[in-house]
């Protein structure tokens, strides 16, 4: 999301020098926080990491945001959320997946 909304501001020029280093260990936040419910606690602890949480949708909801927030014409906005369009009905299956398991988590807290 970081990486669109910057796009969405200006150019990226390729530098011939890294200047990023991606380790790979077995601790790294996504091997050592299995769950999307312990990865969502890692990046915000003020989430309870036993929750279901509602990653894809958050996404979207963060994608909206970056395009609402970017200085753009209409009609690169416009292009931009029919591509994002073209994202919801990628994930489809995963965000209905999530909003079948936050039904199922609401209605078994209510028994």
């Amino acid at each position: 999301i970081l990486l669109s909304e910057l796009a969405l501001h200006g150019n990226f020029h390729e530098l011939s020098e890294p200047l990023f280093l991606r380790r790979d260990h077995p601790l790294t936040s996504t091997r050592a926080n299995v769950t999307t419910g312990e990865r969502a606690a890692w990046f915000d602890p003020r989430l309870n990491k036993d929750k279901f949480h509602m990653v894809r949708w958050r996404w979207a909801v963060e994608y909206s945001r970056a395009i609402r927030r970017a200085k753009t014409g209409a009609g690169e906005g416009l292009r931009c959320y029919r591509h994002l369009g073209k994202w919801l009905r990628w994930n489809r299956n995963h965000l209905a997946h999530e909003i079948g398991r936050a039904v199922s988590q609401r209605f078994s807290q209510t028994r």
